[in-house]
């Protein structure tokens, strides 16, 4: 029993561990992301409010129901004056007598249904809420671009902080086994204890260095959960590295398609604004024109000197229907100036969008540049490692040969490493302006990788 609860013990653990790390490529990194991301979640209830609204614009064109009741008990009946000669035929002509009608209590309830027959600006309202909801649409998506942005450059600086990491973890491990071989040499009186010492140094630098590369590596790792909305407890593992990442891309013909603006969320956005401020103008000059609405009450009150409405005595029937219609004729010059506020902001969106075009030809241009500078570099940046490599490993079989110094061998490790910083740089620079080309393209990384 003891052995049976011992697997079970270790078969949850294992269960568990699984759940608690997930492993994710570039592409699931996004696709969760633009799931879970804080900003998508806020644009996405933002567009269920939308929606919303236009079910309200939309049901006050239709049938509205409406009931009321009210009550009321007069402490003091009104006094209405008449001619004291309608009582004495004596009294003088100008004479007036104070009298009361009513009683002391009165109730009063009703049902009442409307309908709008024609107002101008609800037909102009519910195309303009349509529009909007279109917009917070467009929001959304908007979002998403913007948060795959921000997943790809993250999960970017997590894997090259990641190659950076095992980068200096593989020299830490080949100068660690060349420094216990050559004090092993020392040992037995073959050579130099400077040489031992000049070894020693530079792996305690390495070392140094690995440290710092780790904390950097958590530090991206905490910015890329945050990001996608993960929780920062939750383990990741990242499949994909900076090489596989570069490879599934078409590297020499990516960026130079022809960028045509209006496929870009932003511009579409600016787009439907123009066609809110229009909208906007139209249903001010919508005010113009009259507005009609029909209307139906059944009515019931009840008059009483003592509070008594729940006995059996007579309640008064009245049933009313009509239309009411509401004609605008003079308002100072109000709604002409409102019109003319119109008009002024629809010319500002309409030179706004112009703007937008104007602006993204530019950004595209730019990112386009900056891609393929970032290109031209790390070519030449893997070019130079490869060379840096060579030279390392030449120096290296070298000083074990005896024909090389310590000291050569150092400065041809730090070359290698500074070479190697040089490398990862320019990849991070070259994938960091593949995102924001995708940015301008509104395109996703899943999309172009494999």
């Amino acid at each position: 029993m003891r052995f049976i609860s011992t697997q079970l013990l270790l078969l949850v653990v294992f269960v568990h561990s699984l759940h608690a790390q997930q492993s994710m490529s570039l592409k699931e990194a996004i696709d969760f992301g633009v799931k879970n991301s804080y900003s998508v979640r806020m644009s996405q209830a933002d567009m269920e409010k939308s929606e919303k609204k236009v079910r309200e614009v939309l049901a006050y064109g239709l049938p509205q129901v409406n009931a009321n009741g009210q009550f009321q008990h007069f402490i003091t009946l009104p006094t209405t004056v008449i001619p004291a000669n309608a009582f004495n035929p004596f009294a003088p002509a100008d004479e007036l007598v104070g009298v009361k009608f009513g009683t002391d209590f009165n109730v009063t309830g009703s049902i009442q249904a409307s309908q709008l027959l024609f107002d101008g600006s609800y037909l102009v309202g519910l195309q303009a809420s349509r529009n909007l909801a279109n917009f917070s649409r467009l929001a959304v998506e908007r979002s998403k671009v913007e948060a795959t942005a921000e997943i790809e450059k993250a999960y970017y600086t997590a894997v090259v902080a990641d190659e950076n990491v095992k980068t200096i973890e593989n020299m830490v491990t080949v100068l660690e086994k060349l420094y216990n071989e050559t004090k092993l040499i020392f040992d037995n009186g073959l050579t130099e204890s400077q040489d031992v010492d000049q070894i020693q140094l530079t792996v305690m630098n390495l070392k140094n260095g690995l440290s710092r590369a780790k904390l950097m590596r958590d530090a991206a790792y905490m910015t890329l959960k945050m990001q996608m909305g993960m929780s920062v407890e939750q383990e990741l593992k990242l499949s994909d590295t900076p090489q596989n990442i570069v490879s599934s891309v078409a590297l020499e013909q990516f960026g130079k398609d022809t960028f045509d603006p209006t496929t870009n969320v932003d511009y579409q956005m600016m787009q439907t604004q123009v066609t809110l401020n229009e909208l906007n103008m139209r249903n001010e000059k919508m005010k113009y024109y009259p507005s009609l609405n029909a209307f139906f009450t059944q009515q019931y009150q009840a008059f009483r000197n003592d509070f008594d409405f729940f006995e059996n005595k007579p309640w008064y029937p009245a049933t009313i229907w009509g239309v009411q219609m509401q004609v605008p004729i003079f308002s100072s010059g109000m709604r002409n100036a409102k019109v003319a506020q119109t008009r002024i902001e629809m010319e500002k969106s309409q030179i706004n969008l112009q703007q937008v075009d104007q602006a993204l030809r530019i950004q595209s241009y730019m990112a386009q540049t900056e891609f393929l500078t970032a290109l031209d570099a790390y070519n030449y940046q893997k070019e130079s490692l490869a060379l840096a490599e060579s030279i390392q490993s030449k120096t290296l079989l070298k000083y074990k040969q005896g024909l090389a110094s310590s000291l050569e061998l150092s400065q041809a490790q730090n070359q290698y490493l500074n070479q190697q910083t040089n490398y990862i740089t320019s990849l991070f620079n070259l994938l960091s302006a593949k995102a924001q080309l995708d940015r301008i393209n509104s395109k996703s990384a899943g999309a172009i990788t494999k």
